[in-house]
């Protein structure tokens, strides 16, 4: 077991059962790995909150949210991000009553579909699973909701390109239970098949992108968290939001309510260094 210290927030994680997980950690510790996520979060989720989390990798942020929140919901289609995150919960005390690990997936309707690539919801995943023809199930915002019996007031989604397909699904969920939305977008990783033709590619980004932009303009306040001002929601169609593949370059929150966002700028240089 090692204790992880991140932004003044302190949790233990097992002992490491893959490099992923080790170099994951390793990076946080040295404060490499995103640490505008860890900062929007420390600052905009408070003991009141309860988040959804889509999207689990090394548990690195489920672990930083379950520490400063009411409680965590936490989804993921890989078997093996379930089962690490589990063992994360039983290290920290009182993190089995905050934290809830599911297997599965967000999506615009429910049933069971394969996690693997070449699927419709994830063929824009990037990395590789162990076991590349997993059934799993998917389910709607309504859903986890239901799972959880509690409000959702926080969402963090950052799931590789299957943003395109869930959230479009969500806008009138957004409007009744106005959540803040911390989002990863990945529009560099939705390709024509071929993956040749570049002007298609464009076009697919864009009309992608506007089924992104018809569910968030629900919110008044938009924020690009990489240089922590508010933005435009035709922002979206800029170059930087059609052709990033890392997400952590292209994250936004989304508040019903001003923040006050440009404050964290004050903070740019400590969590860099």
């Amino acid at each position: 077991m090692k204790k992880i210290s991140v932004n003044g927030v302190s949790f233990n994680v097992p002992d490491f059962s893959s490099s992923h997980e080790r170099e994951v950690w390793k990076e946080i510790s040295s404060g490499f790995w995103e640490p505008k996520t860890f900062e929007i979060i420390k600052a905009f989720v408070g003991t009141e909150d309860f988040v959804f989390e889509v999207g689990i990798d090394a548990a690195q942020t489920t672990l930083f949210t379950a520490k400063v929140s009411s409680g965590v919901i936490a989804l993921d289609p890989i078997p093996g991000s379930i089962l690490y995150l589990k063992s994360c919960i039983e290290v920290n005390s009182g993190f089995k009553e905050k934290v809830l690990a599911v297997h599965g997936a967000l999506s615009n309707s429910r049933g069971k579909t394969l996690f693997t690539k070449g699927s419709p919801l994830f063929d824009d995943v990037h990395f590789s699973v162990s076991d590349p023809k997993v059934l799993i199930e998917t389910y709607m915002i309504d859903d986890i909701e239901k799972i959880s019996r509690k409000k959702i007031t926080f969402i963090n989604m950052d799931i590789e390109g299957g943003e395109y397909i869930c959230l479009p699904s969500m806008r009138d969920w957004l409007i009744d239970s106005r959540p803040k939305l911390l989002l990863s977008l990945h529009p560099g990783f939705l390709q024509n098949r071929t993956r040749k033709y570049k002007v298609l590619n464009y076009i697919i980004r864009i009309r992608k992108q506007q089924k992104i932009f018809s569910a968030l303009r629900v919110y008044p306040y938009i924020y690009d968290v990489s240089v922590f001002k508010k933005m435009s929601p035709f922002s979206l169609f800029r170059l930087k939001f059609l052709r990033g593949k890392e997400g952590r370059d292209l994250q936004i929150l989304c508040s019903f309510n001003k923040l006050p966002i440009e404050n964290l700028n004050q903070n740019i240089g400590r969590i860099n260094h």
